[in-house]
């Protein structure tokens, strides 16, 4: 891809980010990672809903994690665009090691001092042969960087995962990775953050809306399947 020119002060790029649809392992409450489950006849639905909902919206490109679940709602939205979706690594949900597979119950069985720490200090926590939230973030800030380089001064929409976009809210709102379980991230929802080229700081981001489900005609969920 060809070098993009840098972008003027002043510009402003707003990213759409979402959240996968659901699989049957967010339904059973399952840790997933880099396990490559796909989405269920519900996370299709959902993620038909959430591309309708976009359909007007003036979309420049598309971009997901390279796992199929994310990337399979993802291109329910650069379909209706006529789009490509754009892969990126470091959007890929965090690694959680040998509790992938696992139910919470089954994990917090195997390593209760650690599903402790998860839940009490999720910063802390290395899952075994797993990731820390601090590189999920670092990464994922670096695939944002590599967005905001290719494509500004538009609307960009990209699919990522739980854990990936709560540490990156955390980041963004200057939020303590401490904090990150007060933030929720249901399947296919929808965050909004415009990040304005600034003369001294490089891009500043904006959070404007934070896990959306307005397309599914309802302001907030009813249960969380999310793995915990």
């Amino acid at each position: 891809m060809p070098t993009a020119p840098t972008a003027r002060i002043g510009t402003t790029t707003t990213l759409l980010l979402a959240r996968h649809g659901e699989t049957d392992w967010n339904r059973e409450g399952r840790y997933q990672g880099r396990k490559d489950i796909p989405l269920n006849n519900t996370g299709r639905d959902q993620a038909g809903k959430l591309a309708a909902s976009l359909l007007t919206a003036p979309i420049a490109a598309v971009y997901s994690s390279p796992l199929s679940r994310a990337e399979d709602t993802a291109a329910a939205a650069a379909d209706l665009h006529a789009m490509e979706v754009t892969t990126l690594d470091g959007l890929a949900e965090i690694n959680h090691g040998d509790w992938e597979g696992l139910l919470v119950t089954e994990a917090a069985a195997r390593w209760p001092d650690g599903m402790r720490a998860w839940k009490e200090a999720p910063q802390t926590v290395r899952m075994p042969h797993g990731e820390m939230l601090e590189d999920v973030q670092k990464r994922g800030n670096s695939a944002v960087g590599q967005i905001l380089h290719q494509v500004h001064g538009g609307v960009v929409f990209a699919v990522a995962h739980d854990a990936v976009n709560r540490a990156l809210l955390c980041s963004w709102l200057g939020m303590p990775l401490a904090a990150f379980w007060r933030i929720r991230q249901d399947a296919a929802c929808l965050n909004v953050i415009q990040f304005t080229r600034e003369a001294t700081t490089g891009w500043t981001p904006r959070v404007c809306l934070v896990n959306s489900l307005a397309h599914f005609g309802k302001l907030w969920a009813d249960s969380d399947h999310a793995a915990r």
